[in-house]
């Protein structure tokens, strides 16, 4: 039988789930015990527990106040401060003023 599996392509993202026992080793009655361990959706964790746990990231509170430059440059990326100043308006800009 061929393998049942295709490499994935740069750029897409898996959803896939990591179970806390070995779905082919486990009895049809104890299908329905077994549980996720990870889950991720659309390349982003949305549930890990166990071992996993550490990657589950949803206990983090929202970044406030939402004008903060946290929040506007999240990562390594560029800053979006332009598109936060079209958002908030002239006058929420956070941006000093030029010299």
């Amino acid at each position: 039988m061929p393998a049942a599996r295709a490499p994935l392509p740069p750029g897409q993202l898996a959803d896939f789930a990591v179970l806390d026992r070995d779905y082919f080793a486990v009895t049809d009655i104890e299908i329905a015990n077994l549980s996720a361990d990870l889950t991720v959706v659309g390349g982003e964790v949305v549930y890990g527990s166990g071992g996993f746990a550490h990657h589950d990231l949803r206990h983090i509170p929202p970044i406030s106040p939402d004008w903060s430059p946290v929040a506007l440059c999240p990562g390594a990326g560029p800053c979006q401060t332009q598109a936060a100043d079209r958002r908030n308006g002239p006058a929420r800009s956070r941006r000093a003023p030029a010299a």
